[in-house]
């Protein structure tokens, strides 16, 4: 949407220019359509709820000039409408979800995890096999369930990919990437207008506001694609200030009614997506750069295949062969277009976070900064309570617990460890190789072991807590 920023100061009128949401969507789809904007205009009271990058269902009247809004309200996904209906949210999971359920009610019943850990194994599960890139697989998915909520205070999760391999975090990222509400991809140079947005007036004098990328994938994906193709220490620092800030700034100075404002700021209400190259004993300027995007990006997430070289191998020579697609699929693979909707329902549910979690997000943070003050960012915290509260909404708890928690920071230790070594006389237990058919069980164990360490970490530091982060059995 565009705006007429002249309007919005007298009262009068703001003229937008709308784009049809379907230019944001189905980024899947191979054909190139062209989508056509249209003029409407938004009088009174109509002009004082509007922002630039959202969606609105705008009934109104077709004039010669411009289309006429009556009325302006935010769009409300269909599925979140059915929700609100004071009914359990299970009785609208899709029909995978449920089965998916069931399955893990036999296997590991009590698990805090299987259901999250799950869903994240089978992402893009066309092209990578389940068990490998679990770590960049289980943010993915926690940054999707953190987006589609305008109205939170805190933006959704950003996503930094580190790895030596280019291509399996871009075709990683992309192919996850469509499961977002919305998706805005930058395939070209970049500048810091089609990034925040851009101000300037026509050949009438009519003073416009333009949305850039960061707007336009608003509850949504904005995917940079490769960092290193940011070549500007500008670019890269607006990019960073947005993330940081949680602000999109849009410089108007240069507009004639623009008098003691140089800027008008909007909220970041996208998630940022990129990946960077990154490889053991690099070189110290790069290591500086690497620690300063984790500061603001708040955890790295590995895209690094070597760890899982011969079952990609494997894979890849499989797919080659099974040229009928007969090779069977595990229980748990779930279709985009019901993930995409349970991603959708979960994210309305609100989710408050309980005070045992909330003891050891606080107490991880202390015992880590006392143990190794360089490489846990300053806003480790904000990133943990966002991270636990997508994982709990991911399996549909009401309230964060300490396993919510725990999961967050087994995927911070790894980073951590793997970035930097580990700094523990008795470092946590490192993760094992999985198996497909029963991934869910041993993801489980896996963390359970886990919570057994942390516990015995945190207390050794901090002396003894008034929780416990290993699940009852």
């Amino acid at each position: 949407m565009k705006e007429l920023c002249r309007a919005r100061d007298t009262g009068d009128q703001v003229l937008g220019l709308v784009i049809s949401p379907s230019a944001l969507e189905n980024l899947s789809s191979k054909k190139s359509v062209r989508h056509q904007s249209t003029l409407v205009c938004f009088q009174d009271e109509l002009t004082t709820d509007l922002e630039l990058g959202v969606r609105y269902n705008i009934p109104g009247l077709q004039t010669n000039e411009h289309f006429l809004a009556w009325n302006v309200q935010r769009w409300v996904p269909s599925t979140v409408a059915k929700i609100h209906r004071q009914v359990p949210l299970s009785f609208y999971l899709p029909p995978t979800i449920s089965t998916l359920q069931a399955k893990l009610g036999e296997y590991c019943s009590h698990s805090p995890w299987a259901l999250v850990a799950t869903l994240a194994a089978q992402l893009a599960s066309d092209l990578f096999p389940t068990t490998t890139l679990l770590h960049l697989k289980l943010g993915l998915l926690l940054s999707l369930a953190t987006q589609g909520r305008s109205y939170e205070s805190r933006p959704p999760v950003p996503i930094l990919a580190v790895g030596s391999d280019y291509l399996i975090a871009h075709r990683l990222l992309s192919r996850v990437s469509v499961l977002a509400n919305r998706c805005v991809t930058n395939g070209s140079s970049l500048s810091w207008g089609s990034l925040h947005g851009t101000a300037h007036h026509d050949e009438q004098g009519n003073c416009w506001l333009e949305a850039g990328y960061l707007l336009l994938a608003s509850t949504g994906v904005c995917f940079l694609g490769d960092w290193a193709k940011y070549k500007s220490n500008n670019l890269r620092s607006a990019i960073l200030s947005a993330i940081e800030s949680g602000q999109v700034t849009i410089d108007t100075q240069m507009l004639p009614f623009s008098k003691s404002a140089v800027s008008s700021k909007f909220p970041l209400q996208c998630s940022v997506w990129t990946y960077r190259c990154w490889a053991p004993g690099g070189k110290e300027a790069e290591k500086t750069q690497l620690h300063t995007l984790i500061n603001v990006f708040g955890m790295p997430y590995f895209a690094d295949p070597d760890a899982d070289a011969d079952i990609l191998a494997e894979n890849i020579l499989q797919r080659a062969i099974d040229t009928e697609k007969k090779t069977k699929k595990p229980y748990y693979i779930i279709p985009d277009q019901e993930l995409q909707e349970y991603l959708t329902m979960v994210t309305t549910q609100p989710v408050k976070i309980g005070n045992k979690a909330s003891k050891l997000i606080q107490d991880y943070f202390v015992a880590s900064r006392r143990l190794r003050s360089h490489w846990l960012p300053v806003g480790a915290v904000s990133t943990i309570t966002s991270l636990s509260v997508a994982h709990a909404r991911l399996a549909m708890r009401q309230e964060v617990i300490s396993a919510d928690v725990a999961a967050v920071i087994y995927l911070y230790e790894n980073s951590m460890r793997t970035l930097f070594g580990h700094s523990y006389v008795t470092p946590p237990p490192k993760p094992e190789s999985l198996d497909i058919s029963s991934l869910p069980v041993q993801v489980d164990n896996q963390m359970r072991v886990f919570t057994k360490w942390l516990d015995k970490h945190i207390k050794s530091l901090l002396g003894d807590s008034t929780y416990n982060t290993v699940p009852e059995e």
